[in-house]
Parts: C-alpha cells; structure tokens; sequence
C-alpha cells in the first residue's frame, strides 16, 4: 500500500487534472470565439507553464513516496568483455517494509554452467540492501527460482549449457520501477500539460497576429496641422507623419478627412513618398493653415 503522504499527491493530481481540462477549454473557446482578448491568452500561456512545471515536481515526489521498488539505477549489465560474471549499477530502492537503501556498484559472479542443461540464475536486493546472487536448477526446460522473502528481484540470467560467458542476450530485466502502476498516468498528465503549454503559445502568437489585421482594418487615425507660408501658387504645406505601428509592408492607403482650413482654399491633398513607419502630406490650395485627419488603412 502507499505510505503516509501519497494520499495527497493523488489529491494533487486530481487537481492538475482539472487544470488541464480548464487549459484545454479555453483553448477551444478561443478557436470558436474571435473576441478573446490578448491579456487573457497571455495568463492562460503563464498558467500551462507553472502546470507543467508542477507535474515535473509532483513527479519526482511521488516516486519517492508511492509502493515500493527502484527509483533509480540497479541495471544488472555484461561485461564489456563477457566473461562469467555480470555488473550491477548503483541505485536507490524502497523495499516491501518501506526502508530506503542507496545501493553500490558491485560486480557478481555466475558459477560454472551445466554441462548437460541449461539454467537460469537470479540477481537481486536482498532484505538489508545488498545486491545477490542465487543459481537455478539446471534443467531441460529451467525455470528461475523464487526470489527470496523481503528481496527484490532486480534480473534473471539464462546460462546455457557449458556456457562460458554471459552476454547481453542472456540478461532479463525484472526491476520493479517504482510507481509503475501510475506511469501511464503520470505521462498522460504531463502531455497534457505540456500540449497545452504548446497550444497556449501558439494561440498568443495568433493572437498578436489578429491584433495587428484588426488594427489594419480599424485604421489608426492621426490628427494633423498643415500649415503653408508661400503664395499661391507656391506651396511649402509637406510634413512628415509618423505612424504609431509601424507597418509590415508600404502597401497601405491613406483617407484624409478635411477638419478646417484658413486662408484660402485647400486644393488636393497629396500622400508621397510611403515608409513602413510614415508619409508625407501636403495640400496644394492657398490655405495657410489645414486641419485635417488621416485615416491609414492596411499595411500588414
């Protein structure tokens, strides 16, 4: 069964649970709706990451907390050069009773192999934490023997008859990972986070994208003052107008809505020389003051 604490780590994961799903429906309410703002993409970008990151960290507590078995290491392994004996990495295991050993490197001896028939051996943990080593019956059709009570298997060797090296191939993993049980669960829940921590991110940047072709439409209006001290038919009226969004191309057009004029007529308007950033306007009349606003559209 679990020890104490692991109750709440399932509570926990209910909950992370239930954030996914929300993350998830606010994603598809922003497929289905174009009014979701910028601001509420950017919280639900923030909320995906802190929920990937508390999985990562749930993770780690719950393979120190649930059942028993190995947390880490213990792989039983050939030599590099096969010979009669295999390697077992260093490692951490929780036992049946719930003690915590932090295992050493050691290396095990296989004894001579049947001359007749084959067997299978055992590597395991035994009761106080020591990595060991039990023979098989060599038999026809061997089967491995029971691991010893309050020890954990860690592999099964297959010796062959006359066998004088061990080899990868001759080597099972029988290592029970810690929280096995719950690792689909946990992979699910992580996935799920970090989709959603993708979706998040890439609806933010569509929004942005939305934003910028909305203002396109719109039009950004900018009030502007002429002002001209030549003599018709001379006119010195151009004057540079900065754009409050700089463009993405010169491919936008300019509608100029007269406010007032003083002083004369007002004659055409002229829109030259188009950057990403501004233009130049200018009248062509006798006016010596217009007022006007310019209403720029597209551009994106």
């Amino acid at each position: 069964l679990p020890r104490a604490g692991v109750r709440s780590d399932f509570r926990r994961f209910e909950e992370l649970h239930d954030k996914c799903d929300k993350v998830d429906t606010a994603l598809t309410a922003f497929k289905l709706s174009s009014t979701l703002q910028l601001g509420d993409l950017q919280r639900l970008e923030t909320t995906a990451t802190n929920l990937v990151d508390a999985i990562n960290e749930l993770l780690t507590q719950i393979k120190e907390k649930t059942s028993y078995g190995v947390v880490s290491g213990l792989t039983v392994t050939a030599q590099d050069t096969p010979d009669m004996s295999v390697n077992v990495s260093e490692g951490i295991i929780y036992m049946q009773d719930g003690k915590r050993f932090e295992v050493v490197a050691d290396t095990m001896n296989v004894i001579e192999a049947d001359t007749e028939n084959p067997r299978i051996d055992i590597i395991y943990i035994n009761g106080i934490g020591v990595v060991s080593y039990y023979p098989g019956t060599a038999a026809e059709v061997p089967e491995a023997p029971e691991t010893p009570s309050s020890s954990q298997l860690l592999a099964e060797i297959v010796v062959a008859k006359n066998a004088i090296k061990i080899e990868t191939a001759n080597i099972t993993d029988k290592r029970k990972l810690i929280a096995t049980n719950l690792g689909d669960a946990i992979n699910e829940l992580y996935m799920q986070g970090f989709v959603a921590d993708q979706l998040a991110t890439e609806a933010a940047r569509m929004a942005k994208v939305n934003s910028r072709g909305l203002d396109a439409v719109k039009g950004e209006a900018i009030p502007v003052a002429l002002t001209n001290s030549s003599t018709y038919p001379f006119n010195n009226s151009v004057k540079v107008i900065s754009l409050t969004q700089e463009k993405t191309t010169t491919d936008y057009y300019v509608d100029i809505e007269l406010v007032s004029a003083a002083g004369g007529g007002v004659g055409d308007f002229r829109v030259t020389d188009k950057l990403l950033n501004g233009f130049k306007l200018a009248f062509t009349g006798a006016a010596t003051a217009v007022n006007v606003i310019c209403r720029v559209k597209g551009g994106v």
